[in-house]
Order: structure tokens, then sequence, then C-alpha cells
């Protein structure tokens, strides 16, 4: 078993270049005190009751996406009544994962998360996938897990079909559908009435892949639970368990427009759960793992993994997983609440693969995009804007572009227009002019969302002395329609 540390300090400002006063605006939250008074919702009252929050916390945060404010506004409080200052706490701590104020502490937020660390733990790869091996691994016995009423188990409900006998329902189990749809406020105020329906055990299991992981870990957060994450898929293992964010969608805004940094006590991998993913999956985890290799230009790293993802070699896929959790870990460690311009990289291919993963959800397409599909677009078009703009050598373009074809990963132009609801390779081409208010929306812009200029675009670059080598960038339109005609008719295959 190989065991790894990850570390998290607190959040602080003081090395923060991307809150400098050049960079930020503020907004005045005293001229909508009356929006913030009117009637809510039954859905927001209810999770103020489940919460023991102020109902106000949800008039607010829908306040801010409405008045298209980003990460990188000051909210303004000064004039606010004391008794709003809890509800505007939580707000901060939620909107697009923290936000600053002009109080003495920028990061205050009742969600504020004290430093720690968390063990991620690697079991062999021939570990029986039992209720015993399981066990083990999580350091409970079989009778602590059936017995201990403190405990309640947040799982896939496809992991609990396929592995019954592991995790036999003891009463203590919280089922999820584990869907993009389902990354919503609704779901979490479900969640959180069977956890009270429990009697509130303050210890989680959450057992699934990213999106289960995504949910169960926010509405942990919100509680202040202590959890351990056994994950199920390979994006899950090298990625979404491993970073401490947690988010729900918020249309039509976009993708985990709502969330928190939150860390697990403890993460299992299990290995042979790689032995009963889709084909589908293990690509969509695939794509994430090729981010890791390409932000530390690591070709060895990404030859070997986009073979195995090829070949489909779930043995080979398991004896990487240890460098690819490294390398994420390595980043997050340096920069835990993305506060530090570091973790930024991380978001490599991301900022095209939100935009077309909210896109598809909007057109209710019988299969919307995975997020590992989306992403692998992402990275194709972050390295075409590298390429285009002198930023990543000819030759490394060439092999991490090669790679990436290679592994499988990129999805054909009919599956993709099917995905995006576009019936042929013309309407697909010019289909970015429809997703354009969703990369607007995009986290990272850093002023006002409804300029492309704004919009910020990790790329990889070999221009940089230390790892992670990446590089923030702005395109024009004109350039990344461009761009994205050119993935569309010379990169993708049309089969």
């Amino acid at each position: 078993m190989k065991s790894i540390t990850l570390p998290w300090a607190t959040p602080t400002l003081s090395k923060q270049p991307s809150f400098t006063r050049q960079e930020t605006e503020r907004f005045s939250w005293l001229t909508r005190l009356s929006d913030i008074r009117k009637p809510r919702k039954a859905l927001f009252l209810n999770l103020a009751k489940q919460l023991k929050w102020p109902s106000e916390v949800f008039t607010i945060l829908d306040l801010a996406f409405k008045s298209g404010l980003t990460r990188h506004y000051i909210w303004d409080l000064q004039g606010i009544p004391a008794n709003l200052l809890p509800a505007f706490g939580f707000a901060m701590g939620l909107f697009k994962r923290g936000v600053t104020s002009h109080t003495k502490d920028p990061f205050w937020s009742p969600l504020k998360t004290p430093a720690g660390e968390c063990q991620i733990d690697i079991v062999s790869s021939g570990e029986a996938l039992n209720s015993v091996g399981v066990s083990r691994a999580l350091g409970y016995t079989q009778d602590q897990i059936n017995s201990l009423a403190d405990l309640c188990t947040v799982i896939d409900e496809n992991i609990l079909d396929l592995y019954a006998s592991v995790f036999k329902d003891n009463g203590q189990i919280i089922v999820i559908e584990p869907t993009e749809k389902n990354k919503s406020w609704s779901q979490v105020s479900r969640i959180l009435s069977h956890w009270l329906d429990l009697g509130s055990p303050k210890n989680w299991l959450i057992v699934g892949g990213g999106i289960t992981s995504d949910i169960a870990m926010f509405a942990a957060s919100l509680i202040g639970a202590n959890v351990t994450i056994l994950p199920t898929t390979l994006l899950s293992m090298i990625d979404a368990s491993t970073g401490g964010k947690t988010g729900i969608n918020y249309f039509p805004f976009g993708k985990n427009q709502i969330g928190t940094f939150y860390y697990p006590q403890k993460i299992v991998v299990a290995p042979k759960f790689l032995e009963t993913l889709p084909r589908r999956e293990i690509l969509s985890g695939g794509a994430e793992g090729l981010k890791h290799a390409i932000l530390g230009l690591n070709e060895p790293l990404a030859a070997e993994l986009a073979l195995s993802l090829k070949e489909d070699n779930r043995t080979a896929l398991a004896n990487l997983l240890g460098t690819l959790i490294d390398t994420k870990v390595s980043i997050v460690a340096q920069d835990s609440f993305e506060t530090l311009n570091i973790r930024d990289a991380l978001n490599m291919g991301h900022t095209l693969a939100h935009a077309l993963e909210a896109f598809s959800q909007e057109k209710k397409v019988r299969n919307p995009i995975r997020h590992g599909e989306a992403v692998a677009l992402g990275l194709v078009f972050d390295l075409l804007i590298s390429e285009k703009n002198g930023l990543l050598s000819q030759k490394k373009f060439s092999t991490f572009m090669d790679f990436i074809k290679e592994s499988g990963v990129l999805l054909s132009v009919p599956d993709l227009g099917k995905a995006l609801g576009q019936k042929n390779r013309g309407t697909l081409a010019t289909v970015i002019n429809e997703f354009l208010p969703y990369l607007f929306n995009d986290k990272k812009n850093t002023l006002h969302s409804g300029n492309f200029a704004n919009i910020l675009w990790i790329v990889p670059t070999d221009q940089k002395d230390s790892f992670p080598f990446f590089k923030k960038v702005t395109i024009t339109l004109g350039q990344a329609q461009s761009i994205w005609q050119h993935l569309v008719f010379n990169i993708l295959t049309p089969k």
C-alpha cells in the first residue's frame, strides 16, 4: 500500500497577486437591501431550516449571480445591518467557492476551513474488493461499520448495485443518482433530510465518482462532517477527490458556481474499482490524467498513459495512479484554497470544458458530454492557443497533441454533435457562439463577466522555470471561433 499526505493551510491574501486593487472592483450591497428581504423560494426556506442558517443567504447568492459578479469583486458590506452579516458570511463562502470583503479579514466566512492534512492510501491492486478488504482499508472493522451509529455512507446508486455485498444497507446509507442535473440545491436538501432522519451522524463515508463526491462533499462541508472518500472512477481517484473542491451547478449561470473548499480526513483508492468501469468512464478520467502530465511537461508519463488508455490496460492504469495523484497533490499542497495563483494550473482545459458541459445539459440531449470528454477538448483548445501564441515549442505541442489523439479520449465529430445537439459538422463548427454565455460566467473571469477579453485560458508553456508549467492568457472572440473551427475540422475524426 502506498500512502500520500495532502496538507492544507488556511487561505491568505498577503501573497495574492490576483486580488490586487488594480484587478478588483467593489460591489456595494447597501443598495440591494430591499431585494435581499424579498420572499424566498420554499426550497431555500427548507435548506435554511435544515442548516440553521439565515434564509437571506440564498437570496444574496442569487442576486450576486444576476448582478454579473465575478470571484474578483470585493463585497462592500459597509452600512449593512448587523443582523444580515451572518447571511453575507455564508454567501461569501459559497459564491464561486469564496470571495473577499472589505473587512479586516478578507476571507471572513463561517465556512472557513482550518488547516489540516488528508491521508491518501492507495491499496494494492490485488486487494479483494469485499467488505473485509474495504473495511480494513478504511480503518474500521466490519462490525464497526455495521453498528456504528455515528457513521453514514453516501453512495453512488450504480456502485451499490454492483457491490451490494460490500456496502450492505444497514439503515445508514444515503443513495445518490450521479447526474449533472443532481448537482443542485434540491439534491443537497434531499441528502440533508436523510442525514437528519439518521440522527445527524458526524462521520461520513462517500463512495462514488466525481459527481457523487462533488455533491456529497459539498453537503458535508455545510455541516462540518468528518469525511472519508472511497473514489470509484479513474477521474475521481486521480483528480476529483484529491483537491478539496466541492460544488453544485447553478443554472443558467453554469457548472460548479456554488461550492466550498473542504478536505476529507482520508481517501482510500482501491484500483479494483477500475475493473468494472465502462470504457467511456476510463477515457473520461484519462483526460484528467493527460492534463496532469502536460502540466509537468512529462512526456514519458503522457506516453505511458496514452498507451494504457488506447489498449484499455486497466492493470497499467492502476500502476500509474500513484504518480498521477502525486502530481495533483503537489500542486494543491502549494495553494490549498486557490488564492496564490499556483492552483489555477489545474483549470487547464476547464474553461472550455465547463461551458461545453453546461451547454450540453441545457440542450437536454440523451447522452450529455462527460466531464473528462469535455476536458479532452479543452486541452486541445488550450494547446492550440499556446502554440498560436508562441508559448509552447512546436515539438512539445505536436508531441502532446499526438498523445491526446492516440489515447482515444477525444470524441468523434458525430458523437460530439450528438452531445451538443448539433446535426452536422457545419453547425458544430459555429456552436461556440451559442455557448458563449457559459464562457462569460467562468469562475476565472477577472472583472466584467460579459466581456470576452476577460475570459482567462490556462495554457501549457515551456517558457516557465518551475512546475506547474502554465500561463494565463486572453484571446479575442475571433481567435476563439477560429481555434474551435480548426478543432472541429482538423483535429476530431469524422467517424
